[in-house]
């Protein structure tokens, strides 16, 4: 993951373009592979102040979402309009809306210290935000936090690495199911070529941008 530093300076400089003001067309179009229920909690690593945080509060019973910049959790809260306690927690600060938790914590901190399990993982942005040596102690760490049947929605971006320095990093079909195949089998839903829609790619000099969108596919035992 690109040092906090240069997250922090990002929010501080108000560059968000990373920031969708909508929430995400794949996530509302496939919510149900999440299996939610008011009993289950979700696990949204990485979450900035998306709104995808909203439309999970109205599926699941507890929305986790980890980010390490503070203001991304005061502005979520303060955007929304709704009021959040805070509490210091001895890896990071708990801010707590309606059934929205926000932990602002370095994720891989938050993933060794957090007693709670998790009945889904929602991930837009977290893989995609973080280096290729990184994924892999991402990935580990994540499963551990997950229940043995957890669902899963993940969203990638797949182009030639050499062509645009990251982030968000290249990370193919072939990648993820090599990070989760001793936990599950991942299917693909989605996969598009969106350089045509996207011509911020375009500008950086990416040829070639495919979008996939999998889910976890259950193993038949």
């Amino acid at each position: 993951m690109p040092e906090q530093p240069f997250w922090a300076e990002r929010w501080k400089k108000n560059e968000l373009g990373f920031h969708a003001l909508e929430v995400n067309p794949h996530l509302k179009k496939h919510i149900e592979t999440l299996c939610p229920q008011r009993d289950k909690k979700v696990l949204v690593p990485l979450c900035g102040k998306t709104l995808d945080l909203i439309f999970l509060g109205q599926h699941f019973g507890e929305v986790w979402g980890v980010e390490y910049v503070e203001r991304a959790a005061i502005d979520f809260f303060n955007e929304n309009n709704i009021e959040a306690s805070t509490e210091k927690i001895h890896y990071g600060k708990l801010y707590k809306g309606q059934n929205i938790r926000i932990v602002v914590a370095d994720i891989f901190t938050f993933l060794k210290e957090t007693p709670s399990q998790f009945d889904a993982l929602y991930d837009r942005a977290a893989l995609i935000a973080l280096e290729k040596e990184k994924r892999t102690r991402y990935t580990q760490l994540l499963r551990a936090k997950l229940h043995e049947h957890a669902a899963l929605l993940m969203t990638a971006l797949d182009y030639p690495q050499e062509e645009m320095p990251g982030p968000p990093f290249s990370v193919s079909t072939d990648e993820l199911n090599a990070h989760f195949e001793a936990y599950c089998e991942l299917k693909v839903l989605e996969n598009k070529n969106i350089l045509q829609e996207e011509s911020r790619w375009r500008e950086r000099g990416v040829t070639c941008m495919h979008e996939t969108v999998l889910c976890r596919q259950a193993r038949l035992l």
